[in-house]
């Protein structure tokens, strides 16, 4: 096993093993895509409301990035595989997410 340093306690903990369990074995971030269903799928888009709607999948998006590259420095090529094998977000066709990305690929992305 791996080590990390666990900020909140600030001591060396054992690295935990990548469990993808129920919907995120199929999705990377479906808390996210889930949100972004609440916040786009609206009767009537108001201009302030597609506003807030544009800053929230924008923020949404962001995190998402910021998530993952967290994981990768936690998790190390454990979570590239899992990268490899299951989609960020249906429906984008390129970028990190993407749909999955080719093993190759997840294995030499810094």
């Amino acid at each position: 096993m791996t080590e990390t340093t666990s900020v909140a306690h600030l001591h060396r903990t054992d690295a935990r093993p990548l469990a993808a369990q129920g919907v995120s074995r199929f999705l990377r971030h479906p808390v996210s895509l889930s949100f972004l269903g609440l916040v786009w799928l609206v009767p009537v888009a108001t201009l302030d409301r597609a506003v807030l709607i544009a800053v929230w999948t924008v923020y949404i998006y962001v995190g998402s990035v910021l998530k993952d590259q967290r994981l990768l420095f936690y998790l190390g090529d454990e979570y590239r595989l899992h990268q490899a094998k299951v989609p960020g977000y249906p429906g984008i066709p390129f970028g990190p997410r993407a749909g999955k990305l080719p093993l190759r690929a997840a294995l030499t992305t810094p």
